[in-house]
């Protein structure tokens, strides 16, 4: 595409550059980020490591995606017990030696989400306590400042001066929770 011309030689297409931005929580964000990798540590037990990689990397994508796992869990704990179960990381998801060859299998991370969401607990009030607690937590958070990546993002379209018909950004993002905050 970059190198198709007009009947001039004038380029179709202007240039097309991609990059990867680093973006350091800000100080709200990343006392949410710490108190649901607290709540994890503290009602996972056994399976601690797979509810890390899945509640940290929803919330490193986003308080938004953290949230709405939040929310899935505390419904899955209001309903009957006998519904929820020990979870289990799909196949070569998580080894001994860190990720697997699954690690880049966006089926294995929803099969492994599902499972940390339908887990057992040994304190569902507490638990439910703890889940309300963390999303009033993250709705504080949310309100106290604008998202670090919002302002980047916002800082990307001016420094690429782009803006609504002339330009383009694509955003890549992991999670469709993320991408409706982001949307909306």
């Amino acid at each position: 595409k970059e190198d198709l011309v007009d009947h001039e030689g004038h380029k179709l297409f202007p240039p097309r550059f991609s990059e990867t931005v680093s973006v350091t929580l800000n100080v709200h964000e990343a006392a949410a980020y710490d108190a649901v990798m607290d709540y994890v540590d503290s009602y996972y037990g056994a399976s601690t490591t797979l509810a890390r990689s899945i509640y940290g990397k929803r919330a490193a994508s986003s308080l938004e995606a953290a949230a709405a796992t939040l929310r899935r869990r505390a419904e899955a704990l209001k309903g009957a017990a006998h519904e929820r179960s020990t979870p289990i990381a799909p196949v070569d998801l998580i080894t001994e030696a860190g990720l697997g060859a699954a690690a880049d299998d966006d089926d294995a991370w929803a099969a492994a989400e599902t499972a940390v969401i339908a887990a057992k607990t040994k304190d569902k009030a507490g638990e439910l306590t703890t889940v309300a607690n963390l999303l009033d937590g993250i709705a504080a958070a949310q309100a106290a400042a604008a998202p670090a990546k919002w302002l980047e993002l916002e800082e990307l379209l001016r420094t690429h001066e782009i803006s609504p018909g002339r330009g383009q950004l694509l955003v890549f993002t992991e999670f469709a929770d993320t991408a409706r905050w982001l949307r909306d």
